[in-house]
């Protein structure tokens, strides 16, 4: 729920203050030591080759989450980085296997793995 509330307030002090949320904000965000505990981010980063890509790798809390909860933060991570970059692209993968481990699909919804792969 603070995460919801987080993103929430990025969102709208953006658009409340017309400022746009920059990439890099959105990265450090992802990267700090709440966020990153919370939601079980190994490290998140934009690939330097296509810049409109943000690479989420997440670690074994990451699956401690609820199927739900993970869902949600998925989609939380993809709008959130939308609103940042035009058309930008999410990819959630396991920082040990590096399989994904989130499908998002073109209709707008998404699949969480329940289980890391071996």
């Amino acid at each position: 729920m603070k995460r919801t509330i987080a993103v929430a307030m990025l969102l709208f002090a953006a658009s409340a203050f017309g400022h746009t949320v920059l990439p890099l904000e959105v990265v450090a965000w992802l990267n700090a030591e709440e966020t990153r505990e919370r939601c079980g981010i190994a490290r998140a980063g934009v690939m330097s080759e296509r810049a409109d890509l943000l690479l989420i790798e997440v670690n074994a809390n990451w699956f401690r989450l609820g199927t739900n909860e993970r869902q949600h933060l998925a989609l939380e991570w993809r709008d959130l980085w939308r609103h940042a970059v035009a058309s930008g692209r999410v990819s959630v993968i396991d920082v040990e296997t590096r399989q994904p481990v989130v499908r998002y699909l073109p209709a707008g919804g998404v699949v969480v793995m329940q289980e890391r792969k071996k």
